[in-house]
């Protein structure tokens, strides 16, 4: 176990434990402090031209089994931490259901929002330097249900149109739960190692090991699982609740 601070944007300063499981941050803190990342998952994907996700060097997928475990917290907090330490970063919000990028980097506080190309690509919203992603800011406020083909399409189109440039790390917001999303972003990019995130509650950790076992599946690492939101935990406890 290990208490992990990260300052966010805004200098906003969130608390996590983080379990470091045994083939995970080990590795993964190597990026992170000026060396390259050791586990690049070796499966076999399906064969595939370049996209301009292949110009990131390591990607990142952050999930949860439940939702309203701050994962979206997590995921951005972590990235802006990265890139405090001179890593060139960006995010995707891979949640097409309840994007929540929009709402905690909104476009208005940045410089020019997304637009398309005269190729089919798409210049991505920058702030802070760091290009970001999310079906929020193509469509702002229009979260209508959408059908999983649909929903595949939109999400490979973001991940591998997006003009990403020359990435160290982008951070991919997945949203809860395990479905075809994970799986798109599993073989449309080379994901390097998956941060899962949870709460201390029972009824959320049931669901972790399901996540876990979904990345083993695709041969994705987990490289570590974050314990969120466990300072109110503790005073709550403290309180008898």
């Amino acid at each position: 176990l290990a208490q992990v601070s990260f300052v966010g944007i805004g200098g906003c300063r969130s608390h996590f434990r983080m379990v470091v499981l045994e083939h995970g941050l080990g590795s993964l803190r190597l990026r992170w402090t000026k060396r390259a990342l050791s586990f690049r998952t070796l499966a076999t994907r399906a064969t595939r031209s370049k996209t301009e996700v292949d110009r990131v060097k390591h990607v990142v997928a952050v999930a949860s089994g439940k939702g309203g475990v701050g994962k979206s917290s997590v995921c951005v907090n972590l990235a802006f931490s990265v890139q405090k330490l001179g890593y060139k970063v960006g995010i995707l919000d891979a949640d097409l259901y309840g994007p929540s990028l929009p709402a905690m980097v909104p476009p208005e506080v940045g410089g020019a929002g997304p637009r398309g190309t005269k190729d089919g690509k798409i210049f991505p919203f920058i702030f802070h330097d760091a290009p970001l992603m999310s079906m929020g800011f193509l469509r702002p406020g229009d979260y209508s249900a959408i059908r999983g083909p649909m929903v595949s399409a939109m999400v490979q189109q973001m991940l591998t149109q997006t003009l990403w440039g020359d990435l160290d790390f982008l951070f991919i917001d997945l949203p809860p739960g395990t479905g075809d999303i994970h799986l798109t972003v599993s073989q449309q990019a080379e994901v390097d190692a998956a941060v899962v995130v949870t709460t201390p509650q029972q009824l959320s950790l049931l669901d972790v090991d399901k996540g876990i076992r979904m990345f083993d599946g695709v041969n994705i690492p987990t490289a570590c699982i974050v314990e969120n939101m466990l300072a109110l935990h503790s005073i709550l406890a403290l309180m008898g609740h």
